[in-house]
């Protein structure tokens, strides 16, 4: 109080926070942000070897995504340091406008791969090793928004506890991949190699009269060493 006598009219603001550059009001009671994660993977596979020199592989892989996240700000009551008049000695500070702000993400990935090796049984100073193999990839992810301005109390952070504004948000997308490739590997004498590799690749980014193309590649080795 200022002088006696006046108590009753401060009262109400005893245990408040006061003014001035003190920070604390505002990691106390400016607001929280929360959020959950659940991240899943799941990748398994098969190897076979029905003949000699065959072996093929394939596995499949799955990622679930999902994030639950909520930014809650909060308006603090502040105190003037100026207590000439008791009937007007409120303000929000620094804390600007109050919101509830929730958002959720969902992804779901997955992966196929299959892949069969052969070596061919040749002379002693012949090697010929062929790979082929397919891939397929497809994915997509969603996002939802919500902001609610104007929380009817801080102690309930709730979209449904506002009174203000309402915003809404989203978005979505969904991809594909798809591949086949091979390799010819040749060995001679274990001094000239050549090989051969080639990729048969599309993708959903694309527009569908050029969503495919063909990437060969050859290379050739000369171990001199060997000479």
């Amino acid at each position: 109080y200022l002088e006696p006598g006046d108590r009753e009219q401060y009262e109400r603001y005893i245990g408040m926070y006061f003014g001035g550059t003190n920070f604390w009001p505002y990691l106390e009671d400016g607001g929280r942000s929360t959020w959950t994660s659940n991240d899943i993977w799941l990748d398994q596979g098969v190897e076979l070897t029905p003949v000699k020199g065959l072996s093929i592989r394939g596995n499949f892989a799955f990622n679930f995504f999902n994030r639950t996240r909520q930014d809650v700000a909060s308006r603090v009551e502040i105190v003037n340091n100026d207590l000439r008049n008791p009937n007007d000695m409120i303000n929000f500070g620094f804390s600007g406008n109050d919101f509830i702000n929730e958002r959720n993400d969902y992804n779901q990935y997955y992966v196929i791969n299959a892949v069969a090796d052969y070596h061919f049984d040749l002379p002693e100073r012949h090697k010929l090793n062929t790979m082929i193999g397919f891939n397929q990839e497809w994915g997509q992810n969603k996002y939802v928004r919500a902001q609610n301005n104007t929380l009817i109390t801080p102690l309930i952070t709730d979209l449904n506890a506002t009174i203000g504004m309402q915003q809404t948000f989203g978005g979505s997308n969904h991809m594909a991949l798809r591949g086949a490739f091979y390799r010819v590997n040749y060995i001679f004498d274990d001094r000239f190699l050549i090989e051969s590799n080639g990729r048969y690749d599309g993708t959903s980014r694309f527009p569908k009269d050029s969503r495919f193309g063909f990437f060969p590649s050859v290379s050739l080795g000369w171990r001199l060493s060997n000479e």
